[in-house]
């Protein structure tokens, strides 16, 4: 799609969603639309504002710069179990020494996402207390890293497939490890032979390289704003934490490493800390 298509496209749902001050001020629109585990780019239009924040679910919006000086741009994503129903997206806009409040009503739509039955080792699905404890340590650290919210943008534009090869379209599918639920997958499974290059899908800066039980050789990459992407059961990885990565650079081979039954990478996103469908990030505007 060419730049002038994307800036229609940014317009339209910007009237559409009731984005704009305008249309927040004076119309009655429709709420936003946004399905389970969705992603997606809008603008608001603030001409006087210095300093726009947003939160959605009691999670923190980040907005960034658009093209104009009066364009305020963000991405919106719904948590997988985000529970469906009408909630609202609260913008609070800096106006010189004054500050306004948006309210502007979100729906949150059921994916319908199904279920996978996978039947791995029982040591791997039944853990004793020290691996669990274990779990538990890795798992904190994942969490506590990533409510970190860099305040730059480090990415524009589209992002950018991390391996070329079977994507299994499993994100949000309640797994089923030998009979037992557990919790939803919360990312793209993407077979490829052991071995093959796994690329930063954007610019980024690496927050963890680390060997842990569930995701194996993993790297997790800040991309700003609140956007994370995550690159598990890797091989090998071939960056260090703290490094600066462009979009493109290999960061990791593929492999078989953590609990999987075969090579593949799992890949994953969090914005704010809602996993949404790391897919969704594939189709972003080049604004």
């Amino acid at each position: 799609m060419t730049r002038s298509c994307w800036r229609h496209a940014a317009l339209a749902l910007a009237i559409v969603a009731g984005i704009t001050h305008a249309a927040a001020q004076e119309l009655s629109l429709p709420p936003v639309s946004l399905i389970q585990g969705a992603v997606v780019p809008f603008s608001h239009e603030a001409v006087m504002a210095t300093l726009v924040r947003g939160r959605f679910r009691d999670r923190p919006v980040t907005f960034f710069r658009g093209e104009r000086p009066s364009q305020w741009s963000a991405l919106l994503g719904a948590d997988l179990a985000d529970p469906p129903g009408r909630t609202e997206l609260l913008l609070e806009l800096t106006e010189g020494r004054d500050q306004r409040m948006v309210r502007i009503e979100v729906e949150v739509r059921a994916a319908g996402f199904g279920t996978q039955a996978l039947t791995l080792p029982r040591h791997m699905v039944d853990l004793d207390a020290k691996v669990l404890a274990r779990v538990n340590l890795e798992q904190a650290r994942i969490a506590a890293l990533l409510e970190r919210i860099h305040p730059r943008r480090l990415w524009r534009g589209s992002f950018l497939i991390p391996v070329e090869g079977q994507i299994t379209r499993t994100f949000g599918m309640r797994r089923l490890l030998n009979g037992q639920a557990r919790n939803p997958h919360s990312g793209e499974d993407i077979i490829a032979p052991k071995g093959t290059p796994v690329l930063a899908a954007h610019n980024g800066i690496v927050r963890l390289v680390a060997d842990h039980f569930f995701s194996g050789k993993s790297v997790i990459l800040d991309h700003g704003g609140g956007l994370f992407t995550v690159y598990f059961h890797l091989n090998e990885s071939g960056v260090r934490e703290g490094a600066a990565v462009k979009r493109g650079e290999i960061i990791g081979k593929v492999g078989a490493s953590g609990r999987v039954t075969g090579p593949h990478l799992h890949w994953g996103a969090v914005l704010a800390g809602a996993r949404v469908n790391p897919l969704g990030l594939l189709s972003l505007p080049s604004e």
